[in-house]
């Protein structure tokens, strides 16, 4: 991921996963993993279920342990519809993000609709997206 700081130049991470065991079909001994959906959760004819939560963070400190640059996403199911929220920190400035996705009735576009809070108040918007 590259992020573009108009004072201070692009900064670049780079998340690795280094996978040293790797089995596969083998059966999973039952005490391993117990399926427990959200309370909310839909299950479907082939056994999946809709529903569940999902996130990430990342941070940036000065030299002296202080945070600069911070951001938190989750993201999650209301119905039909996907909420993403975002936490982003920006030296002193906080930024929550919240964005709702969801189909129009004909499924031909998405509506989006979002809400920033930042220092000088929120800001509102709501616009679609075509899909076909």
């Amino acid at each position: 991921m590259t992020l573009q700081f108009p004072r201070h130049g692009e900064h670049t991470t780079k998340h690795t996963l280094l996978l040293t065991h790797l089995s596969v079909n083998h059966p999973l001994d039952p005490s391993v993993f117990v399926l427990t959906p959200p309370a909310d959760a839909e299950q479907l004819p082939e056994g999946r279920f809709v529903g569940g939560v999902g996130g990430g963070s990342s941070l940036r400190t000065t030299g002296e342990g202080r945070q600069r640059v911070g951001h938190w996403r989750s993201h999650n199911w209301e119905g039909d519809t996907l909420i993403e929220r975002s936490k982003l920190t920006f030296f002193d400035y906080e930024i929550t993000i919240e964005r709702r996705f969801s189909l129009m009735e004909d499924k031909r576009e998405m509506r989006v609709q979002e809400r920033i809070e930042n220092p000088k108040g929120p800001i509102e918007r709501e616009f679609t997206i075509p899909l076909a």
